[in-house]
């Protein structure tokens, strides 16, 4: 089943960094199988270049998440990972000063109405529902595989002084293992639900009862805003990144419009009705309504039906181009931006790219900054 969701997001470079080496897109792939996809890339900190490690990561992520054209969602996550990784590899054996780069990465991807999340690092994934919290995503540092060989617990992870140390990250080894979720069917979304994608400059600051009363609202770009706002005001230290998604509820119509295909209904009143002097050409062969009901396409002579279906085909024609202009043009409204402060870039696609068009759900900043 499909559901609409609501996207928003917002960043903030923090009281402390002179810049945000977080990245992060929110994309809507316009095709015959619609994808939500969304995604947040923290560069690491005191590496070379994070905010390019980011920057490349996140985009490759969402060039190469459709073109791949694979059935099992999760296996989408952990392909389009892998290229990320290989992207960033690549770029920084090219590149003598980006040696060491590496970055974080959680990615959220709704299909028919199920959530499937992966992640590298510690970037994470939350639903929130019903007042509850549940993290979707696993830590993956040093700290965390400890608590799950119940050398630490929970509570004694979350003051030690390696909780920040990574065991995986994009661009940091030759190979890597992201975490992508095990259910094969996903998580089932529902009216009401929230989806908080961030990176840890939110989470650190925060704990449940945060989370569950800073995402009621609604409005997704506000929920955003407010865990951005609420890490700058409990902590500042780190950058801060989040990507909301809220679940909305299908009304009747709404529903009906998104589950029925667009055709064009062929009608009596449409065209002129044939003359009535005349008698149908023997030649052309008299069309009967069917006993259901319905308009019959009455048969005229020669001209007449080399006329209206002249004019039926020309109206497909001009139909089709309106149809593919609107697939090629109107949805390539994307945006992933790097930001210094309040600065983001926005592009579009480049045109090599063999996925249809995507467009972002949530805006980015006007202003452009450098790469």
């Amino acid at each position: 089943m499909r559901v609409r969701i609501d996207v928003g997001a917002a960043t903030d470079v923090g009281k402390v960094r002179e810049g945000n080496e977080d990245y992060y897109a929110s994309v809507r792939y316009s095709s015959v199988d619609p994808l939500d996809l969304l995604v947040v890339c923290d560069g690491m900190g005191g590496h070379a270049c994070g905010e390019v490690a980011s920057r490349v990561a996140c985009k490759a992520i969402v060039e190469n998440i459709l073109p791949m054209r694979l059935p099992d969602p999760r296996e989408l996550i952990y392909r389009a990972v892998q290229r990320a990784h290989d992207e960033v590899v690549q770029l920084a054996q090219e590149s003598p000063d980006k040696q060491g780069m590496g970055t974080t990465c959680v990615i959220g991807l709704v299909r028919d109405g199920q959530l499937y999340v992966g992640n590298v690092g510690d970037s994470r994934a939350y639903l929130i529902r019903k007042g509850t919290v549940k993290m979707l995503s696993v830590d993956q540092t040093k700290v965390q595989a400890m608590v799950q060989r119940k050398i630490l617990s929970p509570e004694e992870a979350k003051i030690h002084p390696d909780a920040g140390v990574l065991s995986q990250a994009i661009g940091q080894r030759n190979e890597i293992d992201p975490y992508v979720d095990e259910q094969p069917a996903g998580i089932a979304l529902e009216a009401g639900d929230v989806v908080v994608l961030c990176s840890d400059g939110v989470y650190d600051c925060m704990v449940d009862a945060d989370l569950v009363r800073l995402t009621t609202g609604d409005d997704a770009t506000r929920i955003a805003q407010a865990l951005v706002d609420h890490a700058r005001e409990h902590d500042g230290k780190d950058n801060a990144t989040a990507v909301v998604a809220r679940v909305l509820p299908l009304s009747r119509v709404a529903r009906t419009l998104m589950d029925t295909e667009v055709a064009f209904p062929r009608s009596a009143s449409s065209r002129p009705p044939p003359p009535p002097s005349r008698a149908p050409s023997s030649s052309a062969g008299a069309k009967k309504p069917e006993d259901g009901g319905g308009a019959a396409v009455a048969a005229t002579d020669d001209a007449d039906a080399g006329r209206l279906p002249a004019r039926w085909i020309a109206g497909a024609f001009v139909a089709g181009v309106v149809v593919c202009g609107l697939a090629t043009l109107g949805g390539v409204h994307w945006g992933i931006g790097p930001f210094k402060a309040a600065a983001a870039t926005s592009s579009a696609p480049p045109s090599s790219a063999p996925a249809p068009p995507a467009s972002t759900s949530a805006s980015a900043p006007s202003s452009a900054a450098p790469d």
